[in-house]
């Protein structure tokens, strides 16, 4: 009966594996969300842009 402990072991640490990696999704999701309700995304993204369109911020993020 070792062949059964092992796989059973196995598939415990395969699992809190599965686990901690869609935690840490969820949290960066999470982040994300919260950075970008904040409007400082947009802002960066602006920041970032090697040009700009005179025409406003919404028409530089569709032309880019």
């Amino acid at each position: 009966m070792p062949v059964v402990q092992e796989q059973s072991g196995q598939s415990t640490v395969e699992y809190a594996v599965l686990l901690s990696v869609a935690l840490a999704v969820i949290l960066a999701l999470s982040a994300l969300w919260h950075y970008a309700a904040k409007g400082s995304l947009i802002q960066d993204v602006l920041d970032a842009c090697s040009h700009l369109v005179q025409g406003g911020d919404v028409l530089e993020l569709l032309l880019y």
